[in-house]
């Protein structure tokens, strides 16, 4: 697949933010204005044309009144903040983050001017992204950093990250953003070996959400709620 043009990217980190922002309306479902802001959002994407960048399964969670996901939807569409980070770093408008860096939802979707029309607009009208030799190295970095995860999940003990680059292509290159701690992925500021379970499960999920991200922009199959 060609990867997608500047203008799809932007309408597309847009949605996500709407399906981001909407998922987490379902913490105050209690509140009486919380529908009525879910009502604005939905309104907010129709208005800057990013009606034809929603997935189906997004559509139906954006029109579905508040309190009515399931948890396990609402946990999905939270977590997409993971990939619109990268989206957002792809625009020139958000830091990539670190493996272990917690991306804060509202931080990022402010960052792509969601629901502030003059932001939003220029964004959608007139985007800009990396280059293609940013985003192919960003894409080696995070591929890295998951890939080291699903190996550790399945093999437990510690890997000498810096001695498998010295020979691999790009390798100093990619390294270059990745932590480390002990010649392995560092996290949290200790080796991946001496991190809790819990924790090192958490940033794999983050990584996978990255990865998704990067590879939709790159050319592959599209990223967002309900993408495998």
């Amino acid at each position: 697949m060609s990867p997608p043009s500047p203008s799809r990217i932007a309408a597309r980190a847009l949605a996500i933010c709407a399906v981001v922002a909407r998922a987490y309306l379902e913490e105050a479902s209690a509140d009486a204005h919380t529908e009525q802001l879910r009502k604005e959002i939905r309104g907010f994407v129709r208005e800057l044309d990013c009606e034809d960048a929603l997935r189906e399964g997004e559509r139906k969670l954006l029109d579905r009144p508040v309190g009515r996901l399931s948890q396990r939807e609402q946990v999905d569409a939270s977590w997409l903040c993971e990939g619109l980070a990268v989206l957002g770093w792809t625009l020139g408008r958000f830091e990539l983050p670190l493996p272990d860096d917690h991306v804060d939802p509202k931080q990022v979707v402010d960052s792509l001017g969601f629901m502030r029309d003059e932001a939003a607009g220029s964004l959608r009208t007139v985007p800009t992204v990396r280059p293609p030799h940013e985003l192919g190295l960003a894409q080696a970095r995070l591929t890295l950093v998951r890939d080291r995860l699903r190996a550790f999940a399945t093999e437990p003990g510690r890997v000498d990250l810096e001695a498998l680059a010295r020979g691999a292509e790009l390798g100093e290159l990619v390294l270059a953003g990745v932590p480390l701690a002990e010649g392995d992925l560092r996290i949290d500021g200790r080796p991946l070996n001496e991190c809790p379970e819990e924790r090192w499960r958490e940033v794999l999920d983050a990584a996978e959400e990255r990865c998704r991200a990067i590879a939709w922009i790159c050319g592959g199959e599209t990223y967002g709620f309900g993408a495998a």
